[in-house]
């Protein structure tokens, strides 16, 4: 009995020390990556100065979701907040924060590339959904940023839990976006705006983040049992939107009440996509309809 005590108080330890260590490497590696830099050029980027555009330009910057996760002065927000994965931050793009100092090319390559002035990676900022962003639409984005008022709060931590590190690393969390973006083949899209497959395929990957990159929903990895399960967006019939129609589409996203009269969980940016005109929310169920019927799951 008490060699096998030994033999089990050996085991033990040495499965702590492997686990030790294994947490060494991730945070390590995890902060390897942090200190990595890009150098991409950065390209001249047409600001337009008449009002019209500046309208377009705030309708864009809640619809594509910068003030859902920079606030609605685009002075900072902690946009997320999770016990397993951390607590992320959103910060001042405001005339008064870092990017206030940067020329329109430089930001424009930060919300293509995910990367700062200095070539850093940015965190959590989903530039792998925007890289595709037109000149005509980076330019009113970045005519309705540098319009606003200077803001000034203090600025909340941005907590990485050991999990969200981990699963980053794997590729399952897009925690640094600039390590899965093909810089070299980053190219603005030439879509033009419209109720079509191609314009709502353009619009879609601001879907990925929760649904996965297949829409079929399923579990966000490493997420808590306070984040809500995505559901499927496809056009399966029984798990996904095969029986929707686009009024019904258009319904929830403007009011967040799904067709059988249940509302959709707070978590659905709802609020985001409702500053859509009818065109581009067509253009997305358009899309998703296009798209192979597949089972809820996959991601």
């Amino acid at each position: 009995m008490k060699t096998l005590l030994k033999v089990l108080g050996v085991i033990v330890a040495v499965v702590v020390a492997l686990a030790a260590a294994g947490a060494a490497w991730v945070t390590w590696k995890f902060d390897a990556v942090l200190a990595k830099t890009w150098d991409v050029p950065a390209e001249p980027v047409v600001v337009p100065t008449d009002d019209e555009s500046l309208l377009e330009g705030k309708r864009l910057l809640v619809s594509r979701g910068c003030t859902d996760c920079h606030g609605e002065d685009l002075g900072g927000k902690t946009f997320f907040k999770d016990a397993q994965l951390g607590q992320f931050w959103g910060a001042n793009i405001s005339p008064s924060g870092r990017t206030g100092k940067w020329s329109d090319a430089v930001l424009a390559r930060a919300i293509r590339h995910g990367i700062d002035a200095d070539g850093h990676p940015l965190r959590f900022m989903p530039s792998h959904e925007f890289q595709s962003t037109t000149n005509r639409e980076m330019g009113l984005i970045l005519r309705a940023v540098r319009s606003v008022s200077p803001a000034n709060r203090t600025e909340e931590p941005f907590q990485i839990n050991f999990i969200a590190k981990a699963i980053t690393l794997a590729g399952l969390f897009p925690l640094i976006p600039a390590e899965k973006i093909d810089h070299a083949a980053v190219k603005p899209s030439d879509v033009v705006p419209g109720a079509t497959v191609d314009y709502g395929k353009y619009l879609v990957p601001g879907c990925f983040g929760c649904h996965g990159p297949g829409l079929t929903g399923g579990p966000i990895p490493g997420a808590g049992p306070e984040i809500p399960i995505p559901h499927n967006l496809t056009p399966d019939m029984e798990t996904g939107l095969g029986r929707w129609t686009p009024e019904q589409f258009r319904t929830l996203m403007r009011t967040g009440r799904k067709p059988d009269g249940r509302d959709v969980n707070a978590f659905m940016p709802w609020r985001v996509y409702g500053a859509m005109t009818d065109d581009e929310l067509n253009a997305i169920f358009a899309y998703l309809h296009s798209m192979p019927a597949a089972k809820f799951g996959n991601r």
